[in-house]
């Protein structure tokens, strides 16, 4: 994924995952290519900064 991407998908806050605001979460779900459940429960997991979430999300899917 692009650094432009990130960046595109994160609106002003783009170190941070806001689960609470749906178009937020549906941005960047998009520009992760994961289901925004799978987003929401890394965000849990880890918290909500950008670069956790991702390599979260990169170590769930090597394991699976």
């Amino acid at each position: 994924m692009a650094d432009g991407q990130l960046a595109a998908a994160g609106g002003s806050r783009r170190d941070r995952i806001n689960v609470l605001e749906k178009y937020e979460l549906r941005d960047w779900a998009i520009c992760l290519d994961t289901p925004a459940a799978a987003i929401e429960e890394a965000v849990r997991a880890v918290g909500d900064h950008v670069d956790t979430v991702v390599t979260y999300l990169q170590e769930r899917s090597r394991a699976a």
